[in-house]
Order: structure tokens, then sequence, then C-alpha cells
């Protein structure tokens, strides 16, 4: 069979911007009011269609380009990343720590935002029987984290037993169920640049959300 001519290739920005919200899995969990049921010991239909789907294979490719756009910008090249002289290494390993702890204030900041009361208490059992908290979710709802942030939130995923762990440990189980909402991450990256570009109440909300923990 002959490859596919240019012409026949689907553009990914196109899938994109033709893909309505209920495309990406991020979107649905939005919607529902409750968490999906977990079946521990085999993989059912449920379970299946929490898969990811196209929209949200090609808004993580986005997402990476991105990253790959942050990486350039910080270090002020496009070369890879065999070509970096060792000064550039040390840069971009400061400008990732610091990173890291812009990522915990950000989550530090809404676990207080939006837990009243937290247990020191860990229990095998809770994390199927927690339940959405609304506060949370709708404060999610209306930020966008800085890139930099974004960046180890994904990374933390990439390792999801230590993922969940941590947050079970800190009685913020709400936040390891809420996914990377690529749904609205994806329309804040340049579709020619892939610079992150977030919308300017996004942006208040989020420093509004930081500046009571900060303080």
């Amino acid at each position: 069979m002959d490859p596919p001519r240019y012409n026949q290739v689907l553009d990914f920005i196109a899938i994109l911007g033709q893909s309505d919200p209920t495309a990406f899995q991020s979107y649905n969990y939005s919607i529902q009011h409750e968490y999906p049921s977990i079946q521990r010991d085999k993989v059912t239909q449920i379970n299946s269609k929490s898969l990811p789907t196209i929209a949200d294979v090609v808004a993580h490719l986005k997402l990476l380009k991105a990253f790959g756009a942050l990486k350039a910008k910080v270090l002020g090249t496009t070369s890879v990343i065999k070509d970096l002289n060792p000064a550039q290494h040390k840069y971009w390993q400061v400008f990732i720590t610091n990173a890291v702890r812009r990522f915990i204030i950000f989550v530090s900041a809404l676990r207080k935002y939006s837990c009243d009361t937290v247990s020191t208490v860990v229990r095998e059992d809770i994390f199927f029987k927690v339940i959405k908290n609304k506060k949370f979710e709708s404060m999610m709802s209306q930020i966008m984290p800085p890139l930099d942030v974004i960046m180890v939130w994904h990374a933390f995923l990439l390792n999801p037993k230590t993922f969940y762990d941590s947050f079970t440990r800190t009685d913020f189980i709400v936040f390891a169920k809420y996914p990377l909402p690529l749904d609205r991450i994806h329309g804040c990256i340049d579709n020619t640049t892939f610079e992150f570009n977030v919308p300017e109440i996004y942006r208040e909300n989020y420093s509004s959300l930081l500046q009571p923990f900060i303080n």
C-alpha cells in the first residue's frame, strides 16, 4: 500500500478546531456530578470509555511542543538539548527547580482554599469513597496555571504511583482525580509559535488564589 499523499494527511490543528468539547476526556469529567465507578478486578465498558480520544492525543502533542518552545525561550536558543553548553544546562535546572516550587505553592494554596479540614490518617479505601469537591471544581474551572507549573504537573502525572500516593497522604485526593485540562490548555497555545497565552481573567483568578497563601 502506498503511503498517503500530503493532502490526505489530517491536519492536527484542524482536528482540534473541529472537535467539540465532548471530544476531550477532561471536559467530560468536568460535567459529571460524581466520579466514575472503578472496577478493581477487570476492565469494563465504562473504564474503556475513559481512554484518551484522538483530540486528547493531539492536544497532548501540542502541549509537548509548547514545553519545547518554553525551553527555547528560557534558554534563548533553538538548539537541541545535546548542543546546550554547561551554563545553559545549569540555567534550565534552576528554572525547573523554581517551577517545582511554584507547583507546590499552587497545590498548597488550592488545598487550603478547597478543604475546610484536613485528615492526617491515611485509609486504604479512601480513594474509592471520595466525592467531588464543588469548591475545588469551581476554582479549577476559573484558573489556568502558568506553563512551567503545568509542565511540573504533567511530569508528576508520568509517575502515577507517586502522584496518587503523594496526594492521598496529604489528604488532597480530589486533585489526584482531577485530569490535566487539555480541553482548555490547548486553546491557550498558539497554533504556529506554540507560545502559551492565558486569558487575563484566568491569570487574575490564579493570582487571587495564591495571594492569601503567600502573604
